[in-house]
């Protein structure tokens, strides 16, 4: 399984020395797995094992609407904004619509139940919105794409050098 191979990934990186590992996804459908696999090589390599993603990091401040931040999981205008900046030839902007997430309807009508958080239930990206496409990419440009990687890239500095400054000792037991 995918458990096993990073696991075993993990452990191979530990019998050459290493301690500390953080593990970056780029996949909202591996949250669980990341969390199972990091908690196996604290438990049985003693490592610190960070779990993170790109998200995790942020959008800087007011760049996308607050329904973006919301729902704006999967081809909107975050991702689509990336894509124009890093490889806007991968881009078809013609194509490029406001898919509405139907989770907006779930909060309306649920006191509880949530596609992520406490109560999230399991989703695949068509039962979001029928596209497979949640978000507005009709807003995206390639310059929201560079400053949401900057800012993203300088989450990730600042999170390599917080594991760089932890001592093992303080925090595994």
């Amino acid at each position: 399984t995918l458990i096993e191979a990073w696991t075993e990934l993990g452990l191979s990186i530990a019998r050459a020395g290493l301690r500390k590992l953080i593990v970056v996804n780029s996949h909202g459908g591996n949250e669980e797995i990341m969390g199972i696999m990091t908690r196996e090589l604290r438990v049985r390599a003693k490592m610190l094992a960070v779990k993170t993603s790109w998200q995790r990091f942020g959008r800087p401040a007011g760049m996308y609407t607050e329904l973006e931040d919301r729902h704006g999981i999967h081809g909107g205008d975050v991702e689509t904004s990336l894509m124009l900046h890093f490889r806007p030839d991968l881009v078809d902007m013609a194509k490029a619509d406001n898919f509405v997430s139907n989770v907006a309807r779930a909060e309306k009508e649920f006191a509880l139940l949530r596609h992520t958080g406490t109560h999230a239930f399991a989703w695949l990206a068509t039962d979001l919105n029928p596209n497979g496409v949640v978000g507005d990419a009709s807003l995206a440009t390639a310059e929201k794409g560079r400053l949401t990687a900057n800012h993203q890239a300088d989450g990730f500095i600042s999170l390599l050098k917080d594991v760089r400054k932890a001592k093992l000792a303080d925090w595994l037991a």
